[in-house]
């Protein structure tokens, strides 16, 4: 067979091949958006003022990088689609990707646990549990956009879940910590930038899909960027002082102000040392603070620590690192029990 015509049967059957690949993946892609993971962002006005995206309301979506976590949106931001109820104890449940907790579906979220669980034990005091949770807020978000929180929900209590970490931000920019200082709260937070060719896989829809395609093509980095997060978090304990502290007492102080006696604490502290240490957790400058203060807190660390160090890993998934990342349905249930603990022994519910 001559050289040229061996060519156009090479090109030719490449091109078939790339017309059949292109059309196995917009079908695998539509079906997956169609059925699975329809998870378009928006900007939220009501509660983040426009500067923030989260997920539209009514849509569903499915986990990216950890867990296959089916999760519904509802208006204003929510997390698990629900409409308001009245003559019910309301509480809102805000704070990062721990509180979203898209690896798990709805119902094995730690909120929902909480507000089945308690129903069913209390049906003549019943409670609702709101999820605000949106992956990556600190303290800057939960100061500036406090008011907007209890103007729209308006809740009986507040469960704020927080870390060390989430103070780092505003402890070392010490203009920003004096207005807060001051009890000016606005301008915390910058507005979230259009991103690219994202916001183009976002419109069309096949946001999920493509979170997804991510996680099977790059799951290798998964390990790498987690031992990175290890180092940076390592550095950051070396660096804190009486001064960190301090400052966390200020920004601590700023949320009572904003909620008063409805706002409760989550301590959250990932577990090290595969559960050995139980007393780490309250060596951090946040427990310390806490201890020192006048806000009721529910410490998470201790049951989380323990369920480690007896072999029942709360954090990781089947295709991500047992003992890593976010909470598995394990932590989840450990988290509601405390909360659930907390309530039991809240004479103010009654």
């Amino acid at each position: 067979m001559p050289n040229r015509l061996r060519l156009n049967l090479y090109f030719g059957l490449l091109a078939k091949w790339a017309v059949a690949f292109a059309c196995m993946f917009l079908l695998v892609a539509g079906l997956f958006t169609l059925f699975l993971g329809r998870d378009w962002l928006v900007r939220n006005q009501s509660i983040y003022e426009g500067l923030l995206y989260v997920n539209q309301p009514g849509t569903k979506s499915v986990a990216g990088m950890q867990g296959y976590g089916v999760t519904s949106y509802g208006e204003d931001g929510l997390v698990v689609n629900k409409i308001l109820q009245d003559n019910v104890i309301r509480i809102v449940f805000w704070g990062d990707s721990f509180v979203e907790a898209r690896q798990v579906s709805d119902q094995h979220k730690f909120t929902e646990i909480v507000e089945q669980s308690w129903n069913k034990r209390h049906p003549e005091m019943r409670i609702q549990s709101l999820n605000l949770g949106l992956a990556g807020l600190d303290s800057r978000a939960y100061l500036q956009f406090g008011e907007n929180v209890d103007a729209t929900f308006k809740p009986d209590y507040l469960f704020l879940m927080i870390t060390n970490p989430d103070f780092y931000t505003l402890s070392y920019r010490p203009v920003a910590l004096e207005r807060v200082a001051a009890g000016d709260y606005t301008n915390l937070v910058r507005s979230e930038s259009d991103f690219g060719i994202r916001h183009i896989v976002n419109d069309i829809g096949l946001q999920s899909f493509a979170s997804q395609l991510k996680l099977q093509t790059f799951a290798f980095m998964n390990e790498g960027n987690q031992r990175v997060s290890e180092t940076v978090n390592a550095k950051g304990k070396e660096s804190r002082s009486a001064e960190l502290q301090e400052s966390i007492q200020l920004q601590l102080q700023a949320l009572k102000s904003i909620w008063g006696n409805r706002l409760v604490i989550l301590y959250r502290q990932q577990v090290t040392d595969y559960g050995r240490n139980l007393e780490e957790g309250k060596t951090t400058e946040l427990y310390k603070a806490l201890a020192a203060s006048d806000i009721p807190y529910i410490d998470t660390y201790e049951p989380l620590q323990i369920a480690m160090r007896d072999g029942k890993p709360p954090y990781g998934f089947i295709n991500f690192a047992l003992g890593k990342g976010h909470l598995n349905q394990v932590g989840h249930q450990l988290v509601a029990d405390a909360v659930l603990g907390y309530l039991e022994g809240l004479e103010a519910l009654e």
